[in-house]
């Protein structure tokens, strides 16, 4: 895969739900996974692939389904540079249907993904935490 674009649209996915192993092939150690408007319990900054990796995959099986829909990735000037729009549909194993509509930057170094920011609606978290009693 050498289409960066195609990496970043796989990286959506792999981000989601795994598997692991792909985190560590299209990532690099240093990366930073960051969610600015995330609510709490939400950590907002996930620094080092490690870290990032094990937040991320303590959900992974609580979900019964996730979707991206409407994914279009912009190249910049910086070739190293994406900047995507996309809406997601997710499930939760206890039957909770979450979507949410996302603008994400993806930012490589060296061939792989170094750095990952989403920026989506808070309160549509707040509300699902809600519902599964937070």
């Amino acid at each position: 895969m050498t289409d960066r674009k195609q990496i970043v649209r796989r990286w959506l996915d792999v981000g989601a739900l795994g598997p692991a192993e792909e985190w560590h092939e299209l990532c690099s150690s240093d990366l930073a996974i960051r969610f600015p408007y995330a609510p709490p319990p939400v950590q907002r900054d996930l620094v080092g692939l490690d870290t990032a990796l094990a937040t991320c995959s303590a959900h992974w099986n609580n979900m019964a389904k996730f979707e991206w829909h409407d994914v279009v990735i912009h190249a910049t000037d910086d070739p190293d540079l994406f900047f995507s729009t996309a809406r997601s549909e997710t499930m939760t194993v206890g039957g909770y249907a979450y979507s949410n509509n996302y603008v994400l930057m993806t930012r490589f170094r060296d061939g792989k993904i170094v750095e990952h920011i989403e920026w989506f609606d808070p309160m549509l978290v707040v509300e699902m935490i809600k519902s599964l009693g937070g």
